[in-house]
């Protein structure tokens, strides 16, 4: 009887110290998830900072200067119209999810205008028009498979830029529109940049 006993208490005593060996030897995953979920925040936080460095008050009254070194252009656009920044665009829209009132702005390619054209034509276009923007001449295509929208090609320095916009009041818009020097890459790491609450803007960018 006192063998069995002594046999049992060695075999807890055993089972007592390899699981203190598994638990010493584990990494913490409340340390380390603590560790991530900072540098993710820390991240962001600084991304939404150089977003707001680079928006300012414009001098025309009722509008805010945004400016993207990075594409090289800056625009004046009305205080009740919001930016979201993604890695490949930039979308200016209202406040209004159902809205069609949108403007996006595609990161400037050195793809030939045909070849943006060629894409372009794969949808319904209505209306093919020349249009003028900062001093560059372009084009616009009028497309009517997913609601009116318009298609703007702009070839400035080597670079096609590409705007797409749903809004009846974009030439207007686009009168703000103005061609600075490109600075590449962006300083900080590129992760999505809104101004206002994210929870509001669209998931999808269109």
């Amino acid at each position: 009887m006192k063998i069995i006993f002594i046999g049992l208490i060695s075999v807890i005593a055993l089972s007592a110290c390899h699981n203190s060996a598994i638990e010493n030897n584990m990494p913490s995953s409340s340390s380390s998830a603590i560790s991530y979920s900072s540098s993710s925040v820390s991240s962001v936080d600084s991304n939404q900072e150089d977003l707001k460095r680079r928006i300012s008050p414009s001098p025309t009254i009722g509008m805010k200067t945004y400016r993207n070194d990075q594409y090289g252009f800056e625009l004046d656009y009305p205080l009740d119209w919001r930016i979201a920044e993604y890695e490949d665009q930039v979308r200016f829209d209202t406040r209004k999810l159902d809205s069609s009132e949108y403007i996006l702005i595609t990161k400037p390619k050195e793809n030939s205008f045909e070849d943006i054209s060629q894409q372009i034509g794969k949808e319904y276009i209505s209306k093919v028009s020349p249009f003028e923007l900062s001093g560059e001449k372009g084009t616009t295509f009028e497309s009517n498979e997913f609601g009116v929208r318009q298609h703007i090609l702009i070839e400035h320095v080597g670079l096609l830029y590409h705007f797409i916009t749903g809004s009846r009041s974009y030439e207007r818009f686009l009168s703000n529109f103005r061609f600075i020097e490109r600075i590449s890459p962006y300083p900080t790491p590129f992760a999505p940049r809104f101004e206002g609450d994210p929870n509001t803007m669209f998931n999808d960018p269109r």
